[in-house]
């Protein structure tokens, strides 16, 4: 495994970055940003093993994200992408990245 910094992005970080970014992208004229808290600039630095808590803080922060009226993208890459997936369109995830194209089909039944 390797070695990995802590990751200095919290909640209230990420909000922070989507807040500027939508303000940024507006000024340049686009009229929508979508938003993924799951980013790796969020978490580069971060060993494996703390992954999986910031992934279900990114979870947790989509229902702050729609409240700010953006719609969220998340990856899904796991093993486990079916129910992972299944548990993200539940928490409103607009969209979602698949390398799996047989369950993007199961789950848009």
């Amino acid at each position: 495994m390797r070695e990995a910094a802590q990751c200095h992005y919290g909640a209230e970080d990420i909000l922070v970055y989507f807040d500027a970014q939508r303000l940024r992208v507006h000024r340049l004229g686009c009229s929508s940003l979508i938003a993924d808290p799951n980013a790796g600039i969020f978490h580069a630095d971060m060993d494996d093993d703390n992954k999986a808590a910031y992934h279900m803080q990114a979870m947790e922060l989509i229902p702050r994200l729609h409240e700010r009226g953006l719609p969220v993208f998340l990856h899904c890459a796991r093993k486990e992408c079916r129910s992972y997936a299944t548990l993200m369109l539940g928490l409103g995830v607009g969209y979602i990245r698949i390398h799996a194209p047989h369950i993007a089909v199961r789950l848009m039944k």
